[in-house]
C-alpha cells in the first residue's frame, strides 16, 4: 500500500479560497507530492511560500497562470483513484511533450505532458477493461488536468503525423490480461539450469 508518494516538484500557486474559507488571490506554492485514496480524487502536497504546508489541495485548486479559467473538479480529473497502491513515472519519451487533450465538455485544450500516475492491485485494477492510468498535464490556460491515454493525443515532430493524429481513433478497449504461463502446451524438458522448453502434454 502507497497513499503518498513523492514527484519531481514544480511550482504553481494554489487558490486562497481552498486555504480559507472566503479567501481570495492565489499563494505561491511548491507541489511535491500526491495523496492517494481508492475511490476519491488524487490530491496533493504543497509547500506554500510562508513556509506553511498544506496536504489534499485537488488538483482543481492548483493553477500555475494567476489569471486561468475556472473548471470543476470532474473535468480536470475524469476519474478517482483506482487502489490505494499508487506508482509515479516521468515517462522519458513523453518528457516535456506537447499534447492536445479533451475535457468532459467535449472541448479541446493544449498544454505540456509533466508526468503519469498508476495504480496496482483493486478490482478496477485488475479488470482490464477499467485499468487507466493518469497523465499529468500542464494547460496552456493555466491549469493542470489528470487524464487517461484516451482523452489524451501526444505531438513528436520526428514520429507522429499530424494529419493522421486528426482522424477519429475508434480502438477497443482492452478487454484481456496478458497471461504468458497459460495451458498445457508447453512443459519443461529437464531440470538442467538451462532448461529445453517443448511443445507437448505436461509431465505429472
Amino acid at each position: 500500500m502507497r497513499l503518498d508518494c513523492s514527484i519531481q516538484h514544480f511550482y504553481a500557486y494554489v487558490k486562497n479560497s481552498h486555504l480559507k474559507q472566503g479567501g481570495e488571490g492565489l499563494t505561491k506554492c511548491v507541489v511535491h507530492a500526491v495523496h492517494n485514496e481508492a475511490g476519491k480524487a488524487l490530491t496533493f502536497h504543497v509547500l506554500c511560500d510562508n513556509g506553511a504546508h498544506r496536504s489534499k489541495v485537488p488538483i482543481d485548486n492548483i493553477v500555475w497562470k494567476k489569471y486561468s479559467p475556472e473548471y470543476p473538479l470532474d473535468f480536470l480529473q475524469l476519474w478517482d483513484c483506482f487502489s490505494n497502491d499508487i506508482s509515479v513515472e516521468i515517462f522519458d519519451y513523453l518528457s516535456q511533450s506537447r499534447c492536445k487533450v479533451l475535457l468532459k465538455d467535449k472541448s479541446t485544450h493544449y498544454g505540456e505532458y509533466m508526468m503519469t500516475f498508476s495504480w496496482g492491485g483493486g478490482g478496477f485494477v485488475n479488470e482490464p477493461s477499467q485499468w487507466k492510468c493518469m497523465h499529468l498535464v500542464k494547460l496552456d490556460n493555466g491549469c493542470y488536468t489528470l487524464q487517461p491515454n484516451n482523452r489524451c493525443l501526444f505531438y513528436d515532430s520526428s514520429f507522429v503525423d499530424l494529419e493522421k493524429s486528426k482522424e477519429i481513433i475508434d480502438w477497443d478497449v482492452d478487454s484481456e490480461e496478458p497471461i504468458a504461463e497459460i495451458g498445457d502446451r508447453w512443459y519443461i524438458s529437464d531440470e538442467n539450469y538451462y532448461y529445453d522448453v517443448k511443445e507437448g502434454e505436461s509431465k505429472e
